[in-house]
């Protein structure tokens, strides 16, 4: 379970306060959302506040796709991806990291939705988000 940093509907994220709160995994935040804007320029970032979840979380896009999903705790920060279930073995077959194929066969679907989400603290999981990114901009 995971304890969201940014729970004020008033106050939204910003860098410097986004870099605080995930402390160790600073350098990876900054590596991973330089890495995604050089590779992926056509991807848009918007932190919104949601209500049914009390916090902010920021949603990436391509256009009207949501590619992931981005939330910040305490020292780390994730990022989720949802894919339709009938992708799941085109996921598998991906790039990504056994941990990860692990945690997805393991893993319950949501509705038609299989998730899956790269954890960071201090360790490095950039090449499984974009290796997921490229591959849900070529999945229908």
């Amino acid at each position: 379970m995971h304890i969201p940093f940014f729970t004020d509907p008033l106050r939204a994220p910003t860098l410097t306060t986004i870099l605080e709160a995930v402390g160790p995994a600073a350098p990876v935040w900054t590596e991973l959302f330089d890495r995604i804007s050089a590779v992926h320029p056509d991807l848009t970032e918007t932190w919104n506040y949601y209500a049914d979840g009390k916090s902010w979380l920021l949603k990436v896009t391509r256009r009207s796709k949501t590619m992931c999903w981005v939330a910040v705790e305490p020292g780390a920060f994730r990022v989720a991806f949802y894919f339709p279930e009938r992708l799941a073995e085109a996921v598998l077959a991906s790039d990504i990291s056994g941990g990860l194929k692990a945690a997805i066969r393991s893993g319950q679907p949501i509705g038609k939705l299989r998730g899956v989400t790269v954890i960071f603290g201090g360790t490095s999981g950039v090449a499984d988000v974009l290796t997921l990114i490229a591959l849900k901009k070529t999945l229908k």
